[in-house]
Protein backbone atom coordinates (compact mmCIF):
# COMPACT_ATOMS: atom_id res chain seq x y z
CA UNK A 1 0.00 0.00 0.00
CA UNK A 2 1.25 3.49 -0.83
CA UNK A 3 2.65 5.41 2.17
CA UNK A 4 0.72 8.58 1.28
CA UNK A 5 -2.52 6.57 1.26
CA UNK A 6 -1.74 5.23 4.76
CA UNK A 7 -1.02 8.75 6.05
CA UNK A 8 -4.27 10.02 4.51
CA UNK A 9 -6.18 7.07 6.00
CA UNK A 10 -4.63 7.87 9.42
CA UNK A 11 -5.73 11.51 9.20
CA UNK A 12 -9.30 10.37 8.64
CA UNK A 13 -9.40 7.43 11.04
CA UNK A 14 -7.92 9.19 14.09
CA UNK A 15 -10.52 12.02 14.22
CA UNK A 16 -13.37 9.55 13.62
CA UNK A 17 -12.22 7.30 16.48
CA UNK A 18 -11.75 10.35 18.72
CA UNK A 19 -15.25 11.65 17.89
CA UNK A 20 -16.86 8.27 18.57
CA UNK A 21 -15.03 7.98 21.89
CA UNK A 22 -16.20 11.44 22.95
CA UNK A 23 -19.77 10.67 21.89
CA UNK A 24 -20.08 7.35 23.71
CA UNK A 25 -18.21 8.35 26.85
CA UNK A 26 -19.30 11.97 27.34
CA UNK A 27 -22.39 12.75 25.30
CA UNK A 28 -24.43 9.55 25.41
CA UNK A 29 -26.70 9.57 28.44
CA UNK A 30 -26.11 7.06 31.18
CA UNK A 31 -29.03 6.41 33.52
CA UNK A 32 -29.42 4.85 36.95
CA UNK A 33 -32.73 4.00 38.65
CA UNK A 34 -32.93 3.89 42.43
CA UNK A 35 -35.87 2.34 44.27
CA UNK A 36 -36.53 4.93 46.98
CA UNK A 37 -39.36 3.17 48.82
CA UNK A 38 -41.57 0.09 48.57
CA UNK A 39 -44.93 -0.14 50.31
CA UNK A 40 -46.35 -3.65 50.42
CA UNK A 41 -49.98 -4.61 50.96
CA UNK A 42 -51.49 -1.19 51.57
CA UNK A 43 -55.19 -2.06 51.31
CA UNK A 44 -54.36 -4.91 48.91
CA UNK A 45 -51.93 -2.96 46.73
CA UNK A 46 -48.15 -2.65 46.42
CA UNK A 47 -46.58 0.74 45.67
CA UNK A 48 -43.07 1.68 44.59
CA UNK A 49 -41.39 5.08 44.44
CA UNK A 50 -38.31 5.22 42.24
CA UNK A 51 -36.01 7.90 40.90
CA UNK A 52 -34.09 7.79 37.61
CA UNK A 53 -31.02 9.98 37.20
CA UNK A 54 -29.51 10.42 33.73
CA UNK A 55 -26.11 11.97 33.10
CA UNK A 56 -24.73 13.41 29.88
CA UNK A 57 -25.63 16.47 27.85
CA UNK A 58 -29.05 17.54 29.10
CA UNK A 59 -28.97 15.60 32.37
CA UNK A 60 -32.31 15.00 34.07
CA UNK A 61 -33.97 13.41 37.10
CA UNK A 62 -37.47 11.90 37.19
CA UNK A 63 -39.38 10.17 39.95
CA UNK A 64 -42.29 7.77 39.49
CA UNK A 65 -44.89 6.20 41.70
CA UNK A 66 -45.98 2.79 40.45
CA UNK A 67 -48.78 0.55 41.75
CA UNK A 68 -49.83 -3.09 41.41
CA UNK A 69 -52.28 -5.45 42.99
CA UNK A 70 -50.70 -7.15 45.99
CA UNK A 71 -48.08 -9.66 44.87
CA UNK A 72 -48.46 -8.96 41.13
CA UNK A 73 -45.49 -7.99 38.98
CA UNK A 74 -47.37 -5.88 36.42
CA UNK A 75 -47.15 -2.32 37.67
CA UNK A 76 -49.01 0.78 36.53
CA UNK A 77 -47.57 4.29 36.46
CA UNK A 78 -49.64 6.59 38.69
CA UNK A 79 -47.54 9.76 38.54
CA UNK A 80 -44.22 10.91 37.06
CA UNK A 81 -42.66 14.13 38.30
CA UNK A 82 -39.43 16.07 38.67
CA UNK A 83 -38.26 15.71 42.27
CA UNK A 84 -36.62 18.38 44.39
CA UNK A 85 -33.41 17.34 46.18
CA UNK A 86 -33.48 17.16 49.97
CA UNK A 87 -37.30 16.99 50.11
CA UNK A 88 -39.15 14.19 51.88
CA UNK A 89 -40.46 11.27 49.84
CA UNK A 90 -44.16 11.17 48.95
CA UNK A 91 -46.63 9.52 51.27
CA UNK A 92 -49.35 7.22 49.98
CA UNK A 93 -52.54 6.36 51.81
CA UNK A 94 -55.82 4.61 51.06
CA UNK A 95 -58.28 6.35 53.41
CA UNK A 96 -61.34 4.85 51.71
CA UNK A 97 -61.82 1.73 49.62
CA UNK A 98 -62.33 3.82 46.47
CA UNK A 99 -59.68 6.52 47.02
CA UNK A 100 -55.87 6.76 47.01
CA UNK A 101 -54.14 9.89 48.31
CA UNK A 102 -50.60 10.72 47.18
CA UNK A 103 -48.99 13.59 49.08
CA UNK A 104 -45.78 15.14 47.74
CA UNK A 105 -44.34 18.16 49.57
CA UNK A 106 -42.62 19.84 46.60
CA UNK A 107 -41.87 18.99 42.95
CA UNK A 108 -40.20 20.87 40.13
CA UNK A 109 -42.92 19.78 37.70
CA UNK A 110 -45.51 17.09 37.10
CA UNK A 111 -44.96 15.27 33.81
CA UNK A 112 -47.86 12.81 33.87
CA UNK A 113 -50.51 11.63 36.28
CA UNK A 114 -53.39 9.21 36.46
CA UNK A 115 -56.63 10.32 38.13
CA UNK A 116 -58.29 6.90 38.36
CA UNK A 117 -56.92 3.39 38.70
CA UNK A 118 -58.80 0.12 39.17
CA UNK A 119 -62.01 2.01 39.90
CA UNK A 120 -60.35 4.13 42.57
CA UNK A 121 -60.02 7.92 42.48
CA UNK A 122 -56.48 9.24 42.98
CA UNK A 123 -56.17 12.54 44.84
CA UNK A 124 -52.88 14.43 44.76
CA UNK A 125 -51.79 16.74 47.54
CA UNK A 126 -48.78 18.54 46.07
CA UNK A 127 -47.49 21.29 48.34
CA UNK A 128 -45.59 23.29 45.73
CA UNK A 129 -44.89 22.98 42.00
CA UNK A 130 -41.89 25.10 40.95
CA UNK A 131 -42.64 24.95 37.21
CA UNK A 132 -46.36 24.31 36.74
CA UNK A 133 -47.40 23.45 33.23
CA UNK A 134 -49.25 20.94 31.17
CA UNK A 135 -49.00 17.42 32.40
CA UNK A 136 -50.01 14.38 30.42
CA UNK A 137 -53.16 12.76 31.71
CA UNK A 138 -52.59 9.03 31.65
CA UNK A 139 -55.26 6.67 30.38
CA UNK A 140 -57.58 5.89 33.26
CA UNK A 141 -58.59 2.50 31.87
CA UNK A 142 -57.37 -0.42 33.98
Amino acid sequence: MDRSLLVCFGFVLIPVVFYLAIFFVVLAPSCVTIIEKKISDLSGFDFEIDTTVCFGIGSWVDSKIMAAKKGKKRRTLLVKYGPIAQVALPTISVPEKDRIVIAIPWVSSVHAKRNRWRGMRIDYEIGKITYPGRETRLDDAE
